[in-house]
C-alpha cells in the first residue's frame, strides 16, 4: 500500500510541475479526512462551515497535510463556491 507522500510522488511523475485534481467537499463534518476515490477525484471533510472562505481554507490545510506539501503549494483553480472543486498541487 502507498502512503499519501508515495501517492503524491506518483502523481507528480508526469515531469510537470504541478498536478490537479477534483475534490468533493463535505463541510461541517466531525473530522477532517480525505478518501481517494480514483486517481484524480477525491472526498474531503473539513469541520469548517462552507461560509465567508471558511471551507475552502479548511480543503487547504487538509490537503496541504494529506500530500505532505506547504498550504501555499495548493491552489483552488475553480469551484470557489461549489462543494465540486478544482484544486492544484505542485510537485513535491
Amino acid at each position: 500500500m502507498l502512503t499519501k507522500q508515495d501517492e503524491a510522488k506518483q502523481f507528480g511523475s508526469n515531469n510537470s510541475s504541478s498536478m490537479r485534481i477534483f475534490i468533493k467537499v463535505k463541510s461541517r463534518s466531525y473530522q477532517e479526512k480525505v478518501e481517494k476515490i480514483d486517481k484524480n477525484h477525491f472526498v474531503v471533510w473539513v469541520k469548517e462551515p462552507p461560509a465567508k472562505g471558511l471551507a475552502n481554507k479548511g480543503v487547504v490545510k487538509v490537503l496541504a497535510d494529506y500530500f505532505g506539501v506547504s498550504q501555499y503549494d495548493v491552489r483552488l483553480v475553480s469551484g470557489f463556491t461549489s462543494s465540486n472543486k478544482l484544486v492544484e498541487i505542485k510537485k513535491i
